[in-house]
């Protein structure tokens, strides 16, 4: 019976040895094809324009929202003349 349980004891090793081998090369092979990130962060441009803007084509930062100020107004807290 003792025989047994350490048979079990390595056939459980040599599992999880392999089972951790194979989500190593499984998380590898997604970094490399980024394919969460073409999941999340393409759509999410078409989303946060209509977020952020009311359009669909995406805006933020770098292109100004339509209908918004100028990015180069100057602002102040203690504006001149008040």
């Amino acid at each position: 019976m003792a025989k047994q349980r350490g048979q079990l004891v390595v056939e459980m090793v040599l599992l999880l040895v392999v089972g951790i081998g194979f989500m190593t090369f499984a998380i590898n092979a997604l970094k490399d094809m980024k394919l969460v990130s073409n999941i999340t962060v393409q759509p999410w441009a078409t989303v946060s324009g209509m977020v952020e803007c009311g359009v669909w084509s995406a805006c933020g930062v770098s292109t100004p929202a339509p209908g918004m100020f100028p990015s180069n107004r100057p602002v102040s807290y203690k504006p001149e003349g008040q």
